[in-house]
C-alpha cells in the first residue's frame, strides 16, 4: 500500500489530531490557479477561466467541503477550435493541519463535467481520483486573508488541489 493510501485510511478512520485554528472558515480558490491545475493535470490542452467560482470550508471539528460553481473554462487543444467546458459539484472530507503540513482526505463526493466539442455537447466523467479537490497532503502558509496550499502530487503526478485561496468569512 502506498504511503499516501496508508496515510488516507488511517486519517478517514481516527479523529482529526491537530488543525490550525487559521483555516477554519470559508475560502475561495484563485480559478485562474484552478485553471491552470487543470490544464497540468493530464487534460489535453490549456484552460483559461471564465467564470465560477470554487470553495472551501473547513470547520472546527476537522471536517472540510469544497464546492465548485459553474466554473467555466476554454480549452485550446492544438488543432481544433476551442472547446467550452463547465464544471460543478462538491466534496466532503476531513483535514488534519499543523505546523505548515496537511492532509486532506475526501470521503464523499459529486461532481459533473461537460464540454461542446465540436458542437457536441458530451459528459466528461469525474471521480476522486481525476477531479479537482480530491484528497491531497503537502505544506501550507495561512494568514488571517489567504492561505497558499503547495500540494503534493498524487500515485499519478497530479497535484488536486489549487495554490492559493482568499478568506471569504470566518469560522
Amino acid at each position: 500500500m502506498k504511503p499516501f493510501c496508508i496515510a488516507a485510511a488511517i486519517l478517514a478512520a481516527t479523529p482529526v489530531a491537530a488543525l490550525d485554528r487559521c483555516l477554519i472558515g470559508q475560502w475561495s480558490a484563485d480559478i485562474d490557479d484552478l485553471a491552470t491545475l487543470l490544464s497540468n493535470s493530464g487534460m489535453p490542452g490549456t484552460a483559461t477561466a471564465l467564470g465560477g467560482s470554487a470553495t472551501l470550508e473547513v470547520y472546527d471539528d476537522g471536517r472540510m467541503a469544497t464546492d465548485i460553481n459553474d466554473l467555466a473554462l476554454e480549452v485550446a487543444v492544438e488543432g481544433i477550435p476551442p472547446t467550452q467546458m463547465t464544471m460543478a459539484g462538491f466534496n466532503e472530507g476531513t483535514i488534519e493541519a499543523d505546523d505548515g503540513a496537511f492532509l486532506i482526505v475526501i470521503d464523499s463526493f459529486s461532481m459533473v463535467s461537460e464540454a461542446i466539442v465540436l458542437g457536441e455537447r458530451m459528459t466528461i466523467p469525474l471521480d476522486e481520483t481525476t477531479a479537482p479537490l480530491g484528497s491531497a497532503l503537502g505544506d501550507y502558509t495561512c494568514s488571517a486573508d489567504e492561505v497558499l496550499f503547495e500540494a503534493d502530487s498524487g500515485d499519478d503526478g497530479v497535484v488536486r488541489m489549487p495554490r492559493r485561496w482568499t478568506r471569504i468569512a470566518d469560522g
